[in-house]
């Protein structure tokens, strides 16, 4: 997860919490790595929704531009 000010965080696994808390710090983007196909599609501050990426291995969102990750949907295939 890239996270405002701070850059890419430490992975983290099922169930442990992804980003910060009481910082209010904006997620900028994220990466997702799965055994099954994913398609995923994003909408960033200011932009919208982008096409959608299709992989096991997908990164969304933004780094450097100051822009909010706002929305994003999954569909695992």
């Amino acid at each position: 997860m890239h996270i405002e000010d701070l850059g890419w965080s430490n992975w983290v696994k099922k169930e442990q919490v992804a980003g910060t808390t009481g910082q209010a710090r904006r997620i900028e983007a994220i990466e997702i790595k799965s055994n099954k196909m994913l398609e995923v599609q994003e909408h960033i501050q200011n932009i919208g929704w982008l096409p959608s990426s299709k992989g096991k291995n997908i990164r969304i969102g933004t780094e450097g531009k100051g822009l909010r990750l706002e929305a994003f949907k999954i569909n695992i295939q």
